[in-house]
C-alpha cells in the first residue's frame, strides 16, 4: 500500500522583460541572432533561459527553450502557505506542434523535520493541456534513496498574460 500524498504546491512566477522567475532583479535579454551562453549578471534569478529570444517570440513554447528553475514548495497555494522546499531543475520545451516540457528536477524539502534535507527526483513529460500528468520519481537522497514512484502533477492556476502558475503536486514515494 502506498502511503499519504505529500500534498506540494509548485510556483512559477515571471520575470520582468523574460518570461520566467527572477527572485532578485529584472533582466532583459538583447535580442540575438545567435546562441550564447547566459550572462553571469543572472546569477541571482530563480530562472534562466539558455537560448536567444527567436524573430517568432511565443513566451515559454519554443521548441528548445531550456529554463532553469528554483521554486519553492508550499503545503497550499497561497503565498502564506508555509515553506517545504524547493524544487529545483529544468523545464526543456519539446514539442513543436503543441506546448509541451520535459522536466527534470529534485524537491528537495527544507521544514523541519525528518525529512529536512532529503530530495526527491522527478523525470517526464508535462504537456501542460492535458489535466493531470504524471511525472515519474526516479530516485532521491537520504531518506529517499533508492525511492521510486510517481507524481500527479496538475496546473491550480495558470495566467496566460503574465505567464504565472501555480502547480499542485501530488507525490507518492516508496523507499527499499
Amino acid at each position: 500500500m502506498l502511503p499519504p500524498p505529500l500534498a506540494l504546491s509548485h510556483r512559477r512566477r515571471r520575470c520582468g522583460g523574460v518570461y520566467y522567475a527572477c527572485r532578485r532583479r529584472r533582466y532583459d535579454p538583447p535580442a540575438l541572432l545567435h546562441a550564447r551562453h547566459p550572462q553571469r549578471a543572472q546569477r541571482n534569478c530563480g530562472r534562466g533561459r539558455h537560448r536567444p529570444r527567436p524573430r517568432t517570440f511565443r513566451p515559454g513554447v519554443n521548441f528548445g527553450d531550456f529554463v532553469a528553475i528554483d521554486d519553492p514548495l508550499t503545503e497550499g497555494p497561497a503565498l502564506s502557505s508555509r515553506l517545504v522546499g524547493w524544487a529545483q531543475g529544468f523545464y526543456l520545451s519539446t514539442a513543436l506542434q503543441e506546448v509541451s516540457f520535459l522536466v527534470s528536477a529534485n524537491f528537495v524539502l527544507a521544514a523541519d523535520g525528518p525529512y529536512n534535507g532529503s530530495a526527491v527526483s522527478v523525470l517526464g513529460s508535462d504537456p501542460i493541456a492535458v489535466p493531470v500528468r504524471e511525472l515519474s520519481v526516479v530516485g532521491g537522497s537520504r531518506r529517499f534513496r533508492m525511492a521510486y514512484g510517481y507524481v500527479l502533477w496538475k496546473t491550480y492556476f495558470f495566467n496566460a498574460t503574465t505567464l504565472d502558475a501555480i502547480l499542485e503536486l501530488d507525490v507518492y514515494v516508496t523507499t527499499k
